[in-house]
């Protein structure tokens, strides 16, 4: 839900800074996942060629023209990459947490 509700108020551009910062910040959170998870286990990650191909490119170029964008709010801006931050950082724990559980 909260991956594809940004990714489609992502579309509304500055007005929904939000959630459009929160979806490109878990997308750099997503793709140091999958590197770190690569790089850990010296295996393929099908996860991280797509990570380097497009989650990361996008995420960069998304913020960077965000934060450009002077109708977007600085204050939701900030709001939506401390929440992407949050769950980009939650995400590991709880996939290892569901993982043990199955």
């Amino acid at each position: 839900v909260i991956g594809w509700g940004s990714s489609l108020a992502a579309a509304a551009g500055p007005r929904a800074a939000a959630p459009a910062a929160l979806l490109y910040t878990s997308h750099l959170g997503n793709a140091a996942l999958h590197l770190s998870w690569a790089a850990r286990h010296q295996r393929y990650d099908p996860g991280a060629v797509t990570a380097v191909l497009t989650l990361a490119p996008t995420a960069v170029t998304g913020l960077r023209a965000l934060i450009a964008d002077e109708n977007a709010s600085r204050v939701a801006v900030g709001a939506g990459i401390a929440c992407g931050a949050g769950l980009s950082a939650l995400l590991p724990p709880l996939l290892r947490r569901r993982s043990r559980s199955s």
